[in-house]
């Protein structure tokens, strides 16, 4: 099937508006009538599944800058497709029949002054066409600033998880950045305004500098996503100013590739809830004409500042400087990379702050459902990192390294499995200082769950002994005599629910039977039961809500000496560098103070 081309030369007027802003504003742009049909194609059944190129419309506007087609109706049946080009700047959009409704019969803009329009045929499809409508040409754009506080400090910048989201490549843009679930957030008066235009509105990434006049470029069609507006309500967003302004969205798949921007970008932000803030980011597409390099505006920019106490936990408050085009831009807090809140409007201009809506705002935390948690894991000088952390994903134990986030959904159980091997003679402890020591340890996620777990390894000792003493047998060794002892982080069960790893007790440990003298060291064995040490003044108050070390001796027994059997009556514990609850009882919890230290049981 032979394709045929024809060319289109077209001749527009220019519209000018000059605006009252404080910065003159000029925008140049028209849409042109512009009714063109390509005929109707069809093709039988072909041994390959290949479309054929059947047509090529070539429209050209000498003085245009940006261009874009809206047609008034296409049929592109099962396996056709449209690709436009830009052949001047090597981009192209690839449009089937799913994508073209996406996009509401429009195509993406394209950085030209010519368009390449290519009609390709599948096999099997019958009367596929297009009928153009209106031709959009855009010349020319300026923008008035917003404000800046002080000196401009933003640099360019290039994180790959804020887009810009664009309505006309006239108007300014917003900021958009991605979450942990690959939705999109930006400010809740930039989804009305998504939700206000004629045109579909884009998403795009990796966005090229300005033209040497600060007129935005389009990015790559392969980098621009449709919002689809279709899933966003009113429980997506909210439009009621600073400290409720904020919004959540979603996009189609990309046209070109079928990716969403998650993967695309590879790239996302953690999110917290944060009083406790310093310094802040802010990463978006703000004004910038600077005289002599307009190159940056509205591209992607970073700025540093500090941040400022409200007395509305929803607000943030601080100096970094923004622009007409930074709203819906992620507040991050410095240190952490953690994003805090979005971005709402300006105020340094007037003597004021910039303004934020932050996550304390219950609407915008809960309409997330995602809480970002950092887990590390510290050996007691609490900076080393040291081995592995679990994540139980519904049939294993997935290994993470000693230092990683996680994204959960608020509402959901999550059981996490800190290392249990030994590190430098230290080893697992307890999560975030937690009273309930198992390990695996479940997590209920709630909305005000911690941003923060740290699985903490303390230092354990391998000297400890618990024996029995015979006064009148001058302290003889018997060697068939036994204690008890009742070790918290004995790992002696087995976890049934996730994959029957080992599990310990924790204030629910056992009395176990040991041979006299009895040592939990390192490495031993018995009866399968290792104990790798035990910490040193653990629990020293003898609370009963937290984990402690018990012993036991037996009441009144006999034992066997030089073949007779002799009665014993316990009196008493004592001991060295060790502390008792109740040292008149058979059963007492116990402290041990320093490595070598000694319980005996006495008996006479």
């Amino acid at each position: 099937m032979a394709g045929y081309k024809s060319t289109f030369i077209v001749f527009c007027f220019v519209l000018i508006i000059f605006s009252s802003f404080k910065f003159i504003a000029i925008a140049q742009v028209t849409w042109i009538p512009f009714e063109r049909y390509s005929g109707r194609f069809s093709s039988s059944k072909q041994n390959t599944m290949e479309a054929q190129l059947v047509k090529t419309d070539t429209l050209f506007v000498e003085d245009a800058r940006l261009m874009r087609i809206k047609f008034s109706e296409v049929n592109l049946g099962m396996n056709s497709y449209l690709s436009i080009e830009s052949p001047n700047k090597g981009y192209a959009q690839k449009l089937v029949s799913n994508s073209i409704r996406q996009w509401k019969n429009y195509t993406a803009v394209l950085p030209d002054n010519t368009l390449l329009v290519k009609l390709f045929v599948g096999s099997g499809d019958r009367e596929v066409f297009y009928k153009m409508k209106e031709l959009m040409v855009v010349k020319k754009v300026w923008q008035p600033v917003e404000s800046v506080c002080g000196q401009d400090d933003r640099i360019s910048f290039n994180h790959k998880a804020v887009g810009r989201i664009v309505f006309d490549y006239l108007s300014p843009p917003c900021t958009a950045w991605i979450l942990p679930d690959g939705r999109l957030a930006t400010a809740g008066h930039c989804i009305e305004d998504i939700l206000n235009a004629q045109q579909p509105v884009v998403v795009e990434f990796n966005v090229p500098l300005s033209d040497t006049n600060g007129n935005m470029q389009p990015a790559n069609p392969v980098d621009q996503y449709v919002i689809n507006e279709s899933l966003t309500t009113t429980q997506d967003y909210q439009n009621q100013g600073v400290g409720n302004d904020w919004g959540i969205f979603t996009v189609f798949p990309n046209s070109n590739t079928g990716l969403m921007p998650k993967k695309a970008q590879n790239e996302y932000f953690h999110i917290k809830r944060e009083k406790n803030l310093s310094q802040l980011r802010i990463i978006g597409y703000g004004e910038d004409l600077e005289i002599g390099n307009k190159t940056k505006n509205h591209t992607q920019q970073q700025a540093l500042g500090s941040s400022f106490s409200s007395s509305n936990d929803a607000i943030l408050l601080y100096d970094v400087d923004t622009e007409n085009g930074n709203s819906g831009s992620p507040v991050i807090d410095a240190k952490s990379g953690f994003v805090v809140g979005v971005h709402n409007e300006g105020g340094c201009l007037g003597g004021g702050k910039n303004k934020g809506t932050s996550f304390f705002q219950s609407s915008f935390w809960n309409s997330i459902g995602i809480v970002s948690v950092e887990v590390e894991q510290l050996l007691s000088d609490q900076q080393s990192r040291v081995g592995q952390i679990g994540h139980w994903n519904g049939s294993f134990f997935a290994d993470s390294s000693f230092h990683h986030v996680f994204n959960f959904k608020i509402g959901s159980q999550q059981v996490l499995r800190a290392d249990t091997n030994v590190y430098f003679d230290e080893k697992y402890h307890d999560w975030n200082g937690e009273p309930d020591v198992r390990n695996p340890h479940q997590f209920s996620i709630t909305g005000d769950f911690p941003s923060r777990l740290v699985s903490q390894f303390w230092p354990t000792k391998f000297g400890i002994e618990i024996k029995n003493s015979f006064i009148s047998l001058g302290n003889l060794d018997l060697g068939d005599d036994v204690v008890y002892f009742s070790d918290p982080w004995l790992r002696d069960s087995i976890d049934v629910a996730h994959g029957n790893f080992p599990i310990n007790r924790g204030r629910y440990a056992k009395m176990k039977l040991r041979p006299s003298p009895f040592r939990p060291d390192l490495a031993t064995s018995y009866n399968g039961d290792v104990y790798q040490g035990v910490f040193l003044d653990q629990n020293e108050t003898f609370d009963p809500n937290l984990p402690i070390y018990s012993v036991r001796a037996q009441a009144d027994t006999s034992f066997t000496f030089h073949g007779q059997s002799i009665p014993f009556h316990f009196v008493g514990w004592e001991g060295d560098n060790v502390q008792f609850q109740y040292p008149n009882q058979t059963e007492t919890a116990v402290v041990f103070k320093q490595d070598g230290a000694e319980a005996r049981a006495l008996y006479k």
